[in-house]
């Protein structure tokens, strides 16, 4: 049985190795300076940081923004009462079980009022990709954004 929940500041360094763990997977763009301490902290914070947990054993985390740098492209259908997604992560030895999908499924469950959930994948990030497109976000321009090349997707509710 899973469970998502708010993530607790004493939990920062389970997720700091979670996100390192998530670095080793083919297309993540994240490196030795992201996602960091100072990330977890504030997402943390400002209580947005969610873990997904089973048996006590933290096995992935989302973090959901409600304001940021992607507000401002032109491509999103819905512009009122959406979100953002950001720093999704299995861990690697639990990769291929369908937790990411799970995970955020459970996470659109905890956001009701939310209409839209907007998120970047990397171009080369084909895993991350059909596992957003499974469940059922569109995709739509490239973005060239913190020296990468990023897809926006968005999922209607």
């Amino acid at each position: 049985m899973f469970e998502l929940r708010k993530a607790r500041i004493d939990e920062a360094e389970v997720i700091l190795r979670l996100y390192h763990s998530a670095k080793t997977a083919p297309g993540c763009t994240w490196d030795e300076s992201y996602p960091n301490r100072e990330t977890i902290a504030e997402d943390i914070a400002a209580e947005c940081l969610y873990v997904l947990q089973a048996e006590g054993e933290i096995l992935g985390c989302v973090s959901v923004v409600p304001e940021n740098e992607l507000d401002g492209l032109d491509c999103w259908q819905v512009r009122e009462n959406y979100c953002e997604i950001a720093r999704v992560a299995v861990d690697s030895r639990s990769q291929g079980r369908g937790l990411s999908r799970e995970m955020l499924r459970l996470l659109f469950q905890q956001l009701p009022q939310i209409r839209s959930v907007h998120i970047l994948v990397a171009e080369q990030n084909h895993i991350a990709q059909a596992i957003y497109r499974s469940l059922g976000f569109q995709f739509y321009g490239k973005y060239q954004m913190f020296g990468h090349s990023y897809i926006t997707a968005e999922k209607l509710f």
